[in-house]
C-alpha cells in the first residue's frame, strides 16, 4: 500500500519533515483514503516511499498516535484509530466510561466517573458515558467511535468481553475490580485484605458473633471481600454462621426492600449477631433501616461496620464506622497508565498496592 501518491517531503520547508508526514497522513484519514482500522505500511516502507529516514517517519507517526488518530499495537503494526473523529476541523478523541448500572445510583461509580471526566478534560479528550447491563464491549467502542474504554466495576459475567478486548489489543482499563489474568489492566483496592481487616477490627473490640451483608454473586469486589471475611473468621478461630451471611441474586441486587427484609430476618431472633459487616454503603444503609424498623439500637443492640465513605456517612445516626477507599489515588494512577496506552508509549507507570483505611466513628460498640 503506497501513501506517497503526489506527496513529496520538501527540503527547506517551513515545517519539519516529520510534521509534513503527519499532516499528509492526517489528510488521508480525513479524506477517508485511510479508513478506520486500516493498517499502515511499516515505518521502513514509509521511509522508503517518502525518501526520508525511518526515525523521521516514527516521529511523525508518534505525533498522530499522541493525538489519538493512530494506534500502535505491539507486534502488529500501526492502525487508524476506530475512535477518532474530526469535529469542525478540531480533532476530539473520545473515551468511553462503561458502567453496568447508572453511576448516579452508586456513590463509588459516580465518584470514579467525576474524577475520570476531570482527568480526560485535562488531556482534551471527550468522555462518553455508557450504561449497559448487557454489552459487547468492542461493539460499544466501534458504534461510539471510541479511542479507548474505561470499565467501572465490571461484573464477573463480562470476563469473556474483557478477554476479547485484550486479544484485540484495544486500550482499556478496569477501575474497581481485579480479574485474575488481567491484573495489569485493573486498578482497585485489595478487597480480600479489606474483608480480613473487618474481622480483625471487630474481633479486637470484643465481637465473636459476626455476620456480613454481601453484594451480588457476580460482583468480583463483593465476592473478594466475602472471601477475605471468611478467611479472617477462620484465622480468628471464629465460627461462621451461614444464616448470618446475607446475600442475594444478581437480579435482586438493586432491590433495597428485599435486602432490608432479609436483614430483619437475621436481626429478629435473640441469638442474632452482635455485629454486621456491610460490603458496601447501600448495604450499611439497609442495616440501619432494618434496625430502626425492629427498634434495635446501633451500636447497643447491633454494631455496623460499613464500606465506602460518602459525605453522608458521618451524618448518619449514629455516624458510620466504615472503610474508606483511596479513590482519588486509584483513579489518578489508573488514568496515568491509560493515557500512556492511548498514546502507545511504553508504560512507566508502577502500579501501587491500594488498601482501604478504617474510619472509626460511633456505629461499633466495644464488648467487654
Amino acid at each position: 500500500m503506497s501513501l506517497q501518491e503526489s506527496f513529496v517531503v520538501e527540503e527547506g520547508h517551513s515545517e519539519p519533515k516529520f510534521r509534513q508526514v503527519s499532516k499528509h497522513i492526517e489528510s488521508l484519514v480525513k479524506e477517508k483514503v485511510l479508513k478506520p482500522g486500516a493498517r499502515l505500511p511499516s515505518e521502513k516502507d514509509l521511509a522508503s516511499q517518502f525518501g526520508i529516514t525511518a526515525v523521521t517517519v516514527s516521529r511523525g507517526l508518534h505525533e498522530l498516535v499522541r493525538k489519538g488518530l493512530l494506534v500502535r499495537k505491539v507486534g502488529s503494526g500501526t492502525y487508524v484509530s476506530r475512535g477518532f473523529s474530526f469535529n469542525n476541523g478540531h480533532d476530539t478523541p473520545k473515551i468511553g466510561l462503561l458502567c453496568h448500572y447508572p453511576p448516579e445510583g452508586d456513590w463509588y461509580a459516580s465518584s470514579v466517573a467525576n474524577m475520570v471526566h476531570t482527568a480526560l478534560e485535562k488531556h482534551k479528550f471527550d468522555m462518553i458515558s455508557v450504561v449497559a447491563r448487557k454489552a459487547d464491549y468492542l461493539r460499544v467502542a466501534e458504534n461510539n467511535k471510541l479511542s479507548g474504554l474505561i470499565v467501572v466495576a465490571p461484573l464477573l459475567d463480562f470476563r469473556p468481553q474483557l478477554e476479547k478486548v485484550l486479544k484485540e489489543n484495544y486500550p482499556f482499563i478496569i477501575i474497581g475490580s481485579i480479574f485474575p489474568g488481567l491484573e495489569d489492566h485493573c486498578y482497585s483496592i485489595d478487597d480480600m485484605d479489606a474483608g480480613k481487616q473487618a474481622v480483625e477490627y471487630l474481633h479486637k473490640i470484643g465481637h465473636r458473633n459476626i455476620g456480613m451483608v454481601t453484594g451480588p454473586v457476580n460482583d468480583s469486589a463483593s465476592q473478594d471481600r466475602l472471601k477475605g471475611f471468611q478467611e479472617g473468621m477462620w484465622e480468628a478461630q471464629l465460627a461462621t454462621n451461614p444464616a448470618w451471611t446475607i446475600g442475594f441474586e444478581p437480579e435482586k441486587a438493586i432491590d433495597p426492600k428485599n435486602l432490608v427484609e432479609k436483614i430483619k430476618e437475621v436481626l429478629r431472633p435473640a441469638t442474632r449477631p452482635t455485629a454486621l459487616f456491610a460490603v458496601g454503603y447501600n448495604q450499611a444503609l439497609a442495616i440501619y433501616k432494618a434496625a430502626k424498623s425492629l427498634e434495635l439500637s446501633i451500636p447497643n443492640d447491633i454494631s455496623v461496620l460499613g464500606f465506602d465513605d460518602p459525605v453522608s456517612a458521618e451524618h448518619l445516626s449514629p455516624p458510620l464506622t466504615t472503610f474508606c477507599q483511596p479513590i482519588d489515588t486509584i483513579v489518578e494512577n489508573a488514568m496515568e497508565a491509560f493515557m500512556e496506552r492511548i498514546c502507545s508509549k511504553d508504560s512507566q507507570n508502577i502500579k501501587e498496592a491500594f488498601h482501604a483505611k478504617l474510619i472509626e466513628r460511633e456505629s461499633c460498640a466495644t464488648i467487654k
